[in-house]
């Protein structure tokens, strides 16, 4: 699963190419690279999968064929290619090659309001919604989910299940007894990510995994809800590493309190399992 939309602009306005650039990088889940010659534009191909290219009509109709016929060897395509032209009829000229039907092709005149164009390339590339808020979108909530199917299955526990996420002022209330809980500050999320458990889902937890069956939690026992809290984020860290955004390390810690208190929403990932419910939430600006 994609995190970062990865942008190639083509142009010789390098000042025009710049403005868009710094507009794109906004949202924490955009990348953007600028070609002004055929040459870097065809480099840049061999080093990196885009999700879109601009082709702007000061790169010249010749490099712009070029640019397309090399791009016919690349084994995954852009989804998007986007034609930014001030002489429309030059677009008329241009001529896609057979093995490139499978891309979306976008055409607008300019000049345009750059702000716009960003808006044009965004809602193609995040359908669900070009946010620049990258915490709490659906992308992220599936990454999280998988990394924490990853960890529980890993210790052998069954029928884990991933429910819709939710905000926890929308869900029936539930009894928490203990959280691991993971601080981040970083430009892709700033809060805490929480692994939640009931008293009696811990409990079952321990036994199954550390094999020694608990009355009470205490001092001896919770650090093993930081330690999974800290697997799941491990998780998810290579995840989001392998697609381009960079979260630092983190120490986990213990979270008891009776309620979790935010002026912000807290999204929550309800799971069932063999050994009872348990949650993951997302509380933004909670430290």
């Amino acid at each position: 699963m994609k995190i970062i939309r990865k942008v190639l602009i083509l142009s010789i306005n390098t000042d025009w190419a710049n403005d868009l650039k710094d507009l794109f990088l906004s949202n924490k889940k955009m990348s953007v690279e600028i070609a002004t010659t055929r040459t870097v534009a065809t480099k840049l191909l061999t080093d990196y999968e885009f999700d879109a290219v601009l082709m702007e009509d000061t790169f010249k109709l010749k490099n712009l064929d070029y640019f397309l016929r090399s791009l016919q060897s690349q084994k995954v395509h852009p989804k998007f290619v986007f034609f930014f032209f001030s002489d429309f009829s030059l677009f008329k000229m241009i001529e896609v090659p057979e093995a490139l039907k499978d891309i979306g092709y976008r055409a607008h005149s300019l000049p345009m309001p750059k702000e716009q164009i960003v808006e044009i390339v965004s809602n193609e590339l995040f359908p669900r919604g070009a946010t620049t808020d990258s915490s709490l979108d659906r992308e992220f909530m599936q990454v999280l989910i998988k990394a924490t199917h990853r960890v529980i299955e890993s210790l052998n526990i069954e029928d884990v299940v991933a429910h819709k996420p939710e905000l926890l002022t929308k869900m029936e209330e539930t009894d928490v007894a203990i959280r691991g809980k993971i601080i981040l500050k970083t430009d892709f999320f700033n809060g805490s990510l929480l692994l939640s458990f009931p008293e009696k889902s811990y409990k079952h937890l321990y036994e199954k995994v550390v094999g020694q069956s608990i009355d009470q939690l205490n001092d001896e026992n919770n650090d093993f809800a930081g330690e999974l809290a800290n697997m799941i984020y491990g998780q998810t860290k290579k995840h989001l590493e392998e697609n381009g955004v960079k979260l630092d390390m983190a120490i986990p810690i213990i979270d008891q309190s009776p309620k979790l208190n935010s002026k912000k929403p807290i999204y929550v990932i309800p799971f069932d399992s063999s050994i009872g419910k348990f949650f993951i939430k997302l509380a933004p600006e909670l430290f």
